[in-house]
């Protein structure tokens, strides 16, 4: 029983690590995608004002610093099953193209 039941576990971690993988990897894909998406976004600005890209560039290094004094692991958690939810949701949406 007691193998029947790591089997399981490792089943169920290698599925949440599964559903990670895949948000990253599409995520990363919907972001940096020429056709649309964040680099659409960024030229679209840069050729607005180039200085507003440069100032969105720092304020997000700057909120990066001030996460960084964030004690806990409450913030890692959560962006961890964000993750999660988000490859699930990937990975229904790519069984729906099919």
């Amino acid at each position: 029983m007691k193998h029947a039941a790591n089997f399981l576990e490792s089943v169920f971690s290698l599925a949440v690590f599964a559903a990670i993988a895949l948000a990253v990897a599409s995520t990363t894909y919907q972001l940096f995608n020429p056709e649309g998406g964040f680099m659409l976004w960024i030229s679209q600005m840069w050729e607005i004002n180039p200085v507003s890209v440069i100032t969105m560039g720092g304020v997000v290094l700057l909120v990066k610093r001030w996460l960084s004094g964030v004690q806990g692991s409450g913030l890692a958690d959560l962006m961890f099953y964000g993750a999660a939810i988000l490859g699930l949701y990937y990975g229904f949406s790519l069984l729906m193209a099919a």
